[in-house]
């Protein structure tokens, strides 16, 4: 089914809405000075308000926002009627699917790769160690994109290459990338493999690990996946669509114990500026 567009009907309809009275016309000439069209921007604060707000009454959105109770009726109309808002069964108002249609079409046409790659060349420079993007794809991770450093280590690894959740510091942040209810059925359910001897493949011991590893904000690979490999990792956090991750890679007398929680804060940095590219804004800790 074809999406619907604005058409110039009603634009005209949503532009004359703050003309019609003495609030919309004060607004109008601010606009004019700032060059925003004033009923797009009101019908931007609308969206803006009910985002922070879901299942607010007419009455609450157009006394707080200071809008006319005429004009605030037909742009909440336009609105419904165009899917981006829709009433709650309680009778409030709430974001519209039509919304999260945008948002993911919009976050389709990025190429996260392409983002990824210079921050992940300025970090394994930094850390002279590999670097590795990764996704979720069912209850399996997959690289998207690895940087090799420029010392002679060997880690066995490749775009394309699948990788466990439990075993790679780069599954571990898969999954705690992923919303709480993914996060909950992946933990409860995900194949526990054993790689080596290192490898957590009781339930028990999976879940407290993954779940101290939330409370940090990171993860570790201690030899899990490979003998004589440890990574570090961390979750890439705001992106729609499916979980992303970073990690870093190196032999074990590269990466010891000690400088694991360094390692995870230069991710973390990476993490919080791929986010900002992608136009995830993210609050500041």
């Amino acid at each position: 089914m074809p999406k619907r567009l604005l058409s110039g009907k009603t634009l005209f309809v949503i532009l004359n809405l703050v003309q019609n009275n003495e609030q919309g016309a004060v607004l109008m000439e601010k606009a004019k000075q700032s060059g925003q069209i004033p009923a797009i921007s009101r019908a931007v604060a609308v969206l803006d308000f009910v985002g922070l707000k879901p299942g607010c009454s007419f009455t609450t959105i157009h006394s707080e926002l200071g809008l006319p109770k005429s004009s605030a009726y037909m742009l909440i109309k336009t609105l419904v009627s165009l899917g981006l808002l829709r009433i709650s069964s309680g009778g409030g108002y709430t974001l519209g699917l039509r919304l999260f249609e945008l948002g993911a079409l919009s976050v389709r046409h990025l190429d996260v790769r392409k983002e990824a790659l210079p921050l992940m060349r300025k970090l394994t420079d930094e850390v002279q160690l590999t670097s590795h993007l990764g996704i979720l794809e069912g209850a399996e991770g997959v690289y998207l994109a690895k940087v090799e450093c420029n010392q002679a280590i060997i880690v066995n690894s490749w775009e394309g290459k699948r990788v466990s959740l439990n075993t790679s510091a780069l599954g571990k942040s898969l999954l705690l990338s992923a919303g709480p209810e993914l996060f909950n059925e992946l933990v409860r359910t995900l194949p526990l493999h054993q790689a080596t001897k290192n490898s957590i493949i009781t339930r028990e011991a999976f879940i407290e690990h993954i779940e101290e590893a939330r409370r940090k904000g990171w993860t570790i690979d201690d030899e899990e996946a490979d003998a004589g490999t440890r990574c570090v990792g961390t979750p890439v956090y705001g992106i729609q669509g499916p979980p992303l991750s970073l990690s870093v890679a190196g032999p074990s007398n590269q990466v010891p114990y000690r400088r694991m929680e360094e390692l995870a804060h230069s991710l973390m940095e990476v993490s919080r500026q791929l986010s900002h590219s992608l136009g995830v804004r993210l609050p500041t800790r």
